[in-house]
């Protein structure tokens, strides 16, 4: 868990400790990273670590969560653009994010995605449309969820090659045998 305040102090820490993860990164794997190494890269100390967060897999719940509010707000802001620009700008900016998917995906708790994208998905503009059923909801945010993780866990599998451009026409041609198979 972490715990942010809107404090220019803790900000700036919050910041410095995101950076100092990074710096880790570079140069070993995100499961041999101890709070130390973060605190050390970051030029904070350990108290101010643990006030802020409560271990270094807390770093990467709260960078993806503010990856997923940068997505968000890109797409409440695209409403002059394709349906096609938006899905690959959107992508896009999850590709960019490359060391922090892998972090994920090596942190031993590879869940940080799907739960942070959950947890967005209950509190999104989806809920209490009126359009579907509270159920079909839940397969919705399932869904979504689930397309994503899968989508990041075979690009990284994949070294990284396909853009996004790629990755959407491939998963269009998937939607379509979907379709097939449940219509």
């Amino acid at each position: 868990m972490y715990r942010i305040k809107s404090d220019k102090r803790i900000e700036k820490s919050v910041a410095n400790i995101c950076d100092g993860l990074y710096q880790c990164l570079k140069e070993k794997s995100f499961s041999s990273i101890t709070v130390n190494e973060i605190t050390d890269a970051a030029g904070v100390s350990r108290a101010t670590f643990y006030r802020i967060f409560d271990s270094p897999q807390d770093i990467l719940s709260y960078l993806c969560d503010q990856l997923i509010v940068d997505v968000v707000n890109y797409l409440m802001s695209a409403n002059n653009y394709s349906a096609a620009k938006i899905r690959a700008d959107s992508l896009n900016m999850w590709l960019s994010k490359a060391d922090l998917i892998s972090a994920i995906y090596n942190s031993g708790n590879p869940n940080i995605l799907s739960d942070c994208l959950q947890k967005y998905l209950k509190s999104s503009y989806f809920t209490g449309i009126g359009v579907i059923t509270q159920d079909e909801m839940d397969y919705l945010q399932e869904t979504l969820s689930t397309i994503l993780d899968a989508v990041l866990r075979v690009w990284l599998r994949h070294n990284k090659k396909e853009s996004a451009e790629e990755i959407l026409g491939l998963y269009s041609k998937i939607a379509s045998i979907i379709g097939i198979i449940f219509n």
